[in-house]
């Protein structure tokens, strides 16, 4: 048992000389992607970008994340103010996640006309939050590029999802209801601090999946300019993808038992839907507490080290292997991306970060935190990070407000 956690110790350790290395092979990802050269990252643009803070209105959110879906209600006061009204939750079940497209988009559809009939509020612009890669089209249509999150529901990579659940709309009574926006919970994320607060400059999801969004130039992009709303323009990175890192026997055992294998390296060895299953693989060789799949979570690892039981010291002490090279790559994708923007550090960076894995895992916040300063040679405060709740909501409702006022909708 000693060898075996002696061994895990080497392989889940990244030092300061990998994550500048990583930083430097990031950045040669986001530039390839940026000119559509073959890259890891997708760099995709958005057709949105920050907001003015003026936007104003009221506005249903459909945001459907990697487990459940919520239906919204949203206010902007048009003054930087944002609030949800109400607000509906369901629990996406497990068969639709791998059932028929009309199935899923059904049952969304039922969730707003669910929220619909329970509450007063009136609105016929509808915003969706769908946190999965896609290439936009304008800022209310987009092709599914791949399923991720466990997801694999056939018929819908390549389709316009938008268009998707437009039709999901007229099946089910609802064509009332305009759809106005598309956007990934990332850009929402960005969207939402950005609108009460014009300073953030990034924003991150480290929850279920994780990815990441920033303003771009225009001119850096390969990429029509007159599509671009104003002066700048949010790429929707999809870091999850990124694949230039060091991955040792777990990450690949892992990586064959899912259904995209060989893509999404980076999220497999980071976000909270594969953390619990690659400290469930070690423990396999160090002290074999649970043979099924995925039966170790990351929310009951993080109540572990909460609240410690007897006999669990392993689980624990593998836990904080994986979860610390989790956190330490997550603070080199996140300084490559600042220092892509501002490579001499002139200003001081605001990152907006939403997801249980940086909100609720202890210490995991503070070792992103502790490896940025890190990498950064102790300069401090450069680089903020401010955890932002119920983003993806507000977020999706400002997108919505901003395609009304451009007379975006489809």
């Amino acid at each position: 048992m000693e060898d075996a956690l002696a061994q895990a110790r080497r392989l889940f350790e990244v030092d300061t000389p990998s994550l500048r290395q990583i930083v430097k092979e990031f950045q040669a990802e986001m530039a390839g992607g940026l000119r559509g050269e073959k890259s890891s990252l997708k760099m995709l643009p958005t057709y949105v970008g920050r907001p003015r803070g003026t936007e104003k209105g009221t506005f249903f959110v459909l945001d459907m994340g990697g487990t459940n879906c919520r239906v919204l209600s949203v206010r902007l006061d048009g003054k930087r103010g944002a609030k949800i009204e109400a607000y509906l939750r369901h629990k996406i079940p497990t068969a639709l996640r791998r059932g028929m497209r009309e199935a899923l988009f059904d049952f969304l559809v039922q969730c707003i006309g669910n929220f619909i009939s329970e509450n007063q509020f009136h609105a016929s612009s509808v915003a969706f939050t769908f946190s999965y890669p896609v290439e936009q089209k304008s800022i209310s249509s987009g092709v599914l590029i791949r399923w991720t999150k466990g997801f694999s529901v056939p018929g819908v990579e390549g389709e316009d999802v938008a268009a998707l659940l437009r039709e999901a709309l007229r099946r089910n009574g609802l064509a009332h209801l305009h759809l106005q926006a598309l956007v990934n919970d990332t850009v929402a994320t960005l969207l939402a601090a950005s609108y009460q607060d014009p300073n953030f400059d990034m924003a991150v999801i480290l929850g279920t999946g994780t990815n990441a969004c920033y303003p771009e130039s225009p001119h850096r992009l390969k990429w029509p300019g007159d599509k671009v709303l104003g002066d700048e323009v949010i790429i929707n990175l999809e870091w999850g993808n990124f694949n230039c890192l060091p991955v040792n026997a777990y990450d690949c055992l892992l990586d064959e038992s899912t259904p995209h294998r060989g893509e999404q390296r980076m999220e497999k060895m980071v976000s909270g839907l594969y953390t619990g299953e690659l400290v469930r693989l070690v423990l396999l060789d160090v002290d074999p507490i649970s043979q099924k799949p995925y039966g170790l979570t990351t929310r009951y690892l993080a109540d572990l080290t909460l609240r410690p039981k007897p006999g669990t010291e392993k689980v624990r002490e593998v836990a904080t292997l994986v979860l610390t090279r989790s956190a330490r790559i997550v603070a080199a994708a996140i300084v490559a991306v600042i220092t892509w923007r501002d490579p001499t550090l002139k200003e001081k960076h605001r990152v907006a970060v939403d997801g249980a894995l940086f909100t609720g895992y202890p210490g995991y916040r503070q070792t992103v935190e502790t490896t940025i300063r890190e990498l950064l040679s102790g300069q401090k405060d450069l680089i903020e990070l401010h955890p932002i709740r119920e983003a993806s909501g507000i977020g999706a409702a400002v997108a919505c407000a901003i395609s009304e006022s451009q007379g975006k909708s489809v």
